[in-house]
């Protein structure tokens, strides 16, 4: 018995339905405009480190500078 074809589906190619179900691509622009934003994001991380780092460095320089001045008066 051969294979019978609904009226439905009569003229749909059966490739379509395969390319309909899946998920469309990134366009060019949508992917340069993730990574544009994964590379601000990484600059901002390292700005934000080396800030943290700077104020680290300044916190530990004064703590010194207290403790020579009280030295000094001693």
């Amino acid at each position: 018995m051969p294979a019978a074809t609904r009226e439905a589906n009569a003229n749909t190619h059966p490739g379509y339905i395969v390319l309909n179900a899946q998920k469309s691509k990134h366009t060019t622009k949508e992917v340069e405009d993730k990574k544009a934003q994964a590379r601000a994001k990484r600059i901002a991380v390292k700005q934000d480190a080396a800030a943290e780092h700077h104020a680290i460095i300044s916190t530990i320089a004064a703590l010194k500078a207290t403790v020579k001045h009280q030295e000094a008066e001693i």
